[in-house]
C-alpha cells in the first residue's frame, strides 16, 4: 500500500497535490471557483468508491485516498467513517447511525426544549443559550444558507446540546464556525436525497444550485446593496416569488451560466425553499450527523477549549518556532515589530483557520484535517505556517501597524480550492522536513 499517493505526487512536484490539483489549476479561475472537491480525478474517485463499497472499509487506505480532496457526493459518507462516527463494517453501519441519530433526537426535548417550551435553565445555561443565539447568525459570513431561519435554529440546537453535554469546556466562541462545514455538507446530502425521491433529473440539475447556496452564493443584500432578511434567505417579496422546492433543478449557477443579481437571487430562493420544505426527519438526521461529527473532531483538540485554552497557547509557541526555522527573516521581523504570535494565531487555532479562507474552501480543508486522524492537531501547526509564509514577502518587510492589519485580514477572499491545495502541500512537505515535537493531546 502506497501511503498518501496523491500527497507524495504533489510533494515530488514541489507543490500541488498530484494530478488532481494540476488538472484543477489548468481550469479558468471562473470555473475553478465553483469547485469544492479539488477536481478529483476519475481514478481516485474510483478508488474511494471501491473502498466505500467494501464489506469492511480499510480506514487507513481511505485516509490516504481522501487527503487530497473528496468528491462532493462521497464526502458525507467518507467524513462519517474517518471520524469514527460510522463503523467501517458495512453491515453494521445503518443500524449504528440510526441508533446515534435517535439518541440525539431523544436529547432535544429535555436539553434544548420543544418549540415554545420554557425550560428552567440555570443562569450559566441561559448565558450559553443567548451567546450561541448571537453567534449563529454571524457564522460563515458570505454563505447564504446561514441566513435561513430553519438552519439557524438547527445550528443553535446542535451547539447548545454539545455545550450541555461537554461541561468541562462548555461553549466557546469559534466552535460555531467548526460546525458549519458539517452542516453544509450533511444538509446538502439530505437535499440531494429529497430531490432524488422526486425525480433523478431534479437531483442532478440542482447540484450546482445547492453548491452555490451553501458555498458560493451571494446574499440579496450583496446584490442589491440593501439589507438581507436573516429570517429565510431573502426579502418577503422575494420569498413570495420563490419557486417550489422541486423546481430547483432548473436553476444552475456555474462557469457556463452568466451570474447576475437576479439569477443569484433566484438560485438562492429556490434552494431556500427546498430547505424550508425538507422533511423534519431528514433535517434532524443531518443535524445529528453534525453533532456527532463535531464531537469526534473536538475530542482530538479538547485542550483548545478547556480553561485557559492551553492547547492553543502551545500551538502558538510551536508556530513561532516553526516559522523561525522555515523563514528566519519573517520571524525576525515579527519579533522586531513587537507582534506576538498569540495575538493573531490564537484565532487561527481556535477556528482551525476556517475564517482565514473563503467558505468554499472549508470542505477541502476539512478533508485534509479528517484524513490526518490523530495527527491532525500537529498538522494544523504546519498549515498555519504555510498560510502565513504564503505572504512571506509582506511579513518580512511590513512595519507594525501594517503588519497587524495585513495578518488579521489576509488577502485570501478570492482564493479557490487550488490555492488552498498549495498551502496544504507546503504544510505536508514541511512536516516531513521540519519535524517539530508532537504537541497533540496524549
Amino acid at each position: 500500500d502506497v501511503a498518501g499517493e496523491t500527497r507524495e505526487a504533489g510533494a515530488g512536484a514541489g507543490g500541488g497535490t498530484g494530478a488532481d490539483a494540476d488538472a484543477l489549476s489548468q481550469l479558468p479561475r471562473a470555473q475553478r471557483a465553483h469547485s469544492t472537491d479539488g477536481g478529483v480525478s476519475a481514478a481516485r474517485r474510483g478508488r474511494i468508491e471501491r473502498l466505500l463499497a467494501s464489506k469492511a472499509v480499510d480506514v487507513a487506505a481511505l485516509r490516504d485516498a481522501s487527503w487530497a480532496g473528496l468528491p462532493d457526493d462521497l464526502r458525507p459518507d467518507v467524513w462519517r467513517i474517518l471520524l469514527g462516527y460510522a463503523p467501517p463494517a458495512a453491515e453494521r453501519r445503518p443500524a449504528a447511525l440510526a441508533r446515534k441519530r435517535r439518541e440525539y433526537a431523544d436529547w432535544l426535548p429535555t436539553t434544548f426544549g420543544a418549540p415554545g417550551a420554557d425550560l428552567d435553565r440555570s443562569e450559566e445555561e441561559e448565558a450559553t443559550y443567548k451567546q450561541i443565539g448571537l453567534d449563529v447568525p454571524r457564522t460563515a459570513a458570505g454563505a447564504p444558507f446561514v441566513a435561513h431561519t430553519r438552519l439557524q435554529q438547527s445550528l443553535h440546537r446542535c451547539l447548545y446540546v454539545w455545550a450541555m453535554r461537554h461541561p468541562a469546556s462548555g461553549y466557546v466562541q469559534g466552535i460555531n464556525d467548526l460546525a458549519t462545514p458539517f452542516l453544509a455538507v450533511f444538509l446538502e446530502e439530505r437535499l440531494r436525497e429529497n430531490a432524488a425521491a422526486g425525480s433523478a433529473s431534479a437531483a442532478r440539475g440542482g447540484e450546482g444550485a445547492r453548491r452555490d447556496y451553501f458555498f458560493f452564493g451571494r446574499t440579496a443584500s450583496e446584490d442589491d446593496g440593501g439589507e438581507g432578511d436573516a429570517e429565510g434567505g431573502g426579502t418577503a417579496a422575494e420569498q413570495s416569488e420563490q419557486p417550489p422546492a422541486q423546481d430547483d433543478g432548473g436553476l444552475q449557477l456555474g462557469p457556463d451560466a452568466p451570474e447576475t443579481p437576479s439569477s443569484a437571487r433566484r438560485v438562492e430562493g429556490a434552494v431556500a425553499a427546498a430547505v424550508s420544505a425538507l422533511p423534519e426527519a431528514l433535517l434532524l438526521a443531518a443535524e445529528a450527523d453534525v453533532y456527532w461529527c463535531l464531537c469526534e473532531m473536538l475530542d482530538r483538540i479538547h485542550d483548545h477549549y478547556t480553561f485557559a485554552q492551553p492547547g492553543i497557547q502551545v500551538k502558538c509557541d510551536s508556530l513561532a518556532e516553526l516559522v523561525a526555522r522555515l523563514e528566519p527573516r519573517a520571524a525576525a521581523n515579527i519579533e522586531e515589530q513587537g507582534l506576538q504570535f498569540l495575538q493573531f494565531a490564537f484565532r487561527w487555532f481556535n477556528c482551525l483557520l476556517i475564517r482565514e479562507v473563503p467558505f468554499c474552501c472549508a470542505p477541502r480543508l476539512w478533508d485534509a484535517y479528517l484524513a490526518e486522524g490523530d495527527d491532525f492537531p500537529d498538522f494544523l501547526i504546519y498549515v498555519a505556517a504555510a498560510l502565513l509564509l504564503t505572504f512571506s514577502s509582506e511579513v518580512c518587510t511590513m512595519e507594525f501597524q501594517d503588519l497587524v492589519m495585513f495578518i488579521q485580514s489576509l488577502p485570501t477572499k478570492e482564493w479557490d480550492v487550488a490555492d488552498l491545495d498549495m498551502v496544504l502541500s507546503r504544510a505536508f512537505m514541511w512536516r516531513a522536513t521540519a519535524q517539530l515535537p508532537a504537541v497533540g493531546p496524549a
